[in-house]
């Protein structure tokens, strides 16, 4: 049975979320000089998290979509991300 590493698999959940709110700066398009500027995003999806502690007590949280298709004996936990992102000028 292969073991796969929990890092493999799994990324900070901090890391997912600041991609997902990178849309502060305009598209452009070059050609006909059309732009496109994003003033809110919602975004709503399934994921797994993984939560562990170290022996200091510190607690990191990383995420993945969901790694299950099948049912088995035991399935993950899904959990909801629910994400809502508002433009505010100077920002």
């Amino acid at each position: 049975m292969r073991h796969t590493n929990v890092s493999d698999v799994y990324h900070s959940l901090s890391n997912l979320v600041e991609q997902l709110a990178d849309f502060t700066d305009p598209l452009e398009d070059l050609a006909t000089g059309q732009t496109l500027e994003i003033e809110r995003v919602n975004i709503d999806l399934p994921i797994e998290l993984n939560i562990s502690v170290n022996d200091e007590g510190n607690v990191t949280l990383r995420s993945s979509p969901p790694t299950q298709t099948t049912e088995t004996t035991i399935l993950p936990v899904f959990h909801r991300l629910s994400l809502q992102i508002i433009a505010t000028d100077g920002q």
